[in-house]
């Protein structure tokens, strides 16, 4: 259960809202939105996510403002963000270690569908390589910038499951980490997933800090809402906020409050690329640095045609509301809460993005043909579904061949179809059916199978009195030998070990008496394509007198075969 740590009542003079100028000198006399939000994209770079880093601490910010009031608070700094990390991993690995007891249906995994649509949003991160439990031993990414705010949104995106999968008893877990630094205060981390009455899936994060030594009440989130998966449209809604908000020093007069918003609409195409996205950006920064009430509160909006954030364009930042105290020197704070909404939304852009072409909302169902006859032609049925409605997804699916010998067609321009895979002339060949199926619901790809075994030989010739006969298909799967001796006739069993190993077994009952037996075997072929086997049998004969045990070793001539009709 998620604990709200208790908030100060918020300064009366900071209900200066009343007091708000929403034409007032912020922003006048300034040309061009870089001072106030997103500049150029173009000249914007930071290295690429590591989807494996841990999930960094969400109170950095808030903790570094206070810290320019409350300097004290500076050597517990560390700490307390370590803690944060701890408490926020130590969540996430608990949930990926948890097992509950009615799995169904996974975003990444091909399982049959389940009756119900539930899924544990614990498994999916079961299928996603994400974060190790590394805690507090991790680097601090605060003078990062922006990749700290990517990696929030790019995470938090593998912890949103997809409309209809969020298991009830999955909705609401928490964990607290307790300061180990003269019990200083604690820090507790809670993950709540809900279902709206539209479908959507809200998943959200949340931390809190507590200090009283310090009177520090920080609270963190963010939440997601929306849904990975492009709908039938090719449509993806997301929204997702980052707050942050904290009280320092003698009853909690030191303020610092921030929330960031982004909201994205992207349009996904037949290839299930990125054909279009529009991003609303919106921030609020509250501050008491420097005895002045700030209430800075701006808005922003950019449309990019690639997924590239480098192509994309923004318009002015517009400002909303802000305080009378507040002057053109405040202008950092909107440019600075702005870009950060915009960082926290192309991280969790990539993360959904990775979801749909990853193989996380649709796939392709189709059975390899496995092991065929020679110069044999044998249909493959494709068709394409949606992972968790269970419809079927028409999609361009393209199929590439290596190995032998033929697939036709290699383009289906809309699933459903039947793809005609042609063997080789020859056995022991294989091939590999690549698939790939693109939609504007996602891409998924699968891997088919076919061979036509291993060489085949035929076995006859005599030993230690008997006759022996019989086909050996492939040299690595099982086969059978019978005998023709003055007793009778019966089979001998092989199982291979490899295709010059194994052992064989065979039991025979005549006259009142039982032999059975077995022992090793080993197969030789030399350059002309002929070889022999041999194999030593070691027997029990039990009869009504006794028993007796005997060892007698063949060698058996074999021939190629390539007529046999072996699946």
């Amino acid at each position: 259960m998620t604990t709200r740590m208790p908030k100060n009542n918020f300064i009366p003079a900071l209900i200066v809202l009343a007091a708000v100028c929403l034409s007032c000198t912020f922003f006048k006399g300034r040309s061009g939105n870089s001072p106030y939000g997103v500049g150029d994209m173009s000249k914007e770079s930071f290295p690429a996510v590591d989807p494996n880093a841990p999930f960094p601490a969400m109170s950095t910010e808030v903790i570094d403002a206070l810290i320019t009031e409350v300097p004290e608070l500076s050597k517990h700094r560390d700490k307390v963000l370590a803690a944060e990390r701890e408490a926020i991993n130590g969540l996430l690995t608990d949930l990926r270690k948890e097992k509950p007891t009615a799995q169904t249906f996974l975003p990444s995994r091909f399982d049959e569908r389940a009756k119900s649509y539930y899924q544990s949003f614990t498994n999916l991160s079961d299928d996603i390589k994400l974060i190790p439990a590394a805690y507090a031993a991790e680097p601090d990414l605060s003078a990062l910038g922006g990749l700290q705010q990517v990696l929030i949104g790019y995470q938090i995106g593998f912890f949103t499951a997809d409309a209809g999968t969020v298991a009830k008893e999955d909705r609401g877990k928490s964990k607290t980490v307790e300061m180990k630094d003269e019990k200083t205060g604690t820090v507790q981390a809670s993950m709540t997933i809900s279902v709206g009455n539209d479908g959507a899936v809200s998943t959200e994060l949340t931390t809190t800090v507590s200090m009283p030594l310090f009177g520090l009440d920080a609270n963190s989130k963010v939440k997601v809402t929306g849904n990975m998966c492009p709908n039938p449209e090719g449509k993806v809604d997301l929204t997702i906020e980052l707050s942050s908000n904290g009280r320092a020093g003698s009853s909690g007069s030191v303020i610092y409050d921030k929330n960031r918003s982004a909201k994205i609409k992207i349009s996904v195409n037949e290839d299930a690329e990125i054909a279009g996205m529009d991003v609303d950006l919106k921030q609020a920064t509250r501050s008491t640095a420097g005895g002045r009430q700030v209430y800075v509160e701006t808005s922003q909006a950019g449309h990019g045609s690639t997924d590239s954030y480098s192509d994309m364009k923004f318009g002015d930042a517009r400002i909303d509301r802000a305080s009378s105290q507040t002057t053109a020197d405040d202008a950092a704070l909107s440019r600075t809460g702005l870009n950060d909404a915009l960082f926290v939304a192309l991280g969790l852009l990539q993360s959904a993005k990775g979801r749909w072409q990853g193989g996380g909302c649709v796939k392709i169902e189709a059975t390899s043909p496995g092991t065929v006859q020679v110069n044999s032609t044998t249909p493959i049925p494709v068709k394409v579904m949606h992972k968790f409605d269970g419809t079927e997804v028409p999609s361009k699916l393209t199929a590439e061949l290596s190995g032998g010998a033929s697939i036709d067609p290699t383009l289906i321009p809309k699933t459903a179809g039947t793809l005609n895979y042609v063997a080789p002339s020859e056995r022991g060949k294989s091939a590999t059916i690549k698939l790939t199926a693109n939609s504007r619901r996602g891409r998924a790809t699968l891997d088919l199978t076919a061979t036509t075994g291993g060489k085949s030989y035929h076995v006859e010739g005599g030993s230690n009195g008997a006759r022996f006969k019989g086909d050996i298909c492939d040299l690595n799967k099982p086969f059978t030998i019978n005998v023709d001796s003055i007793t009778g006739k019966w089979p001998m069993n092989f199982t291979p070990a490899s295709d010059s190993a194994g052992s064989m077994e065979g039991t025979f009952s005549s006259n009142g008496c039982t032999l059975t037996g077995g022992g090793p075997y080993t197969i030789s072929i030399g350059e002309n394509g002929s070889g022999t086997i041999t194999f030593t049998y070691n027997s029990t004969a039990t009869c009504p007198a006794g028993s007796t045990t005997t060892s007698r070793t063949s060698t058996l001539p074999l021939k190629p075969a390539p007529e046999l009709k072996c699946q």
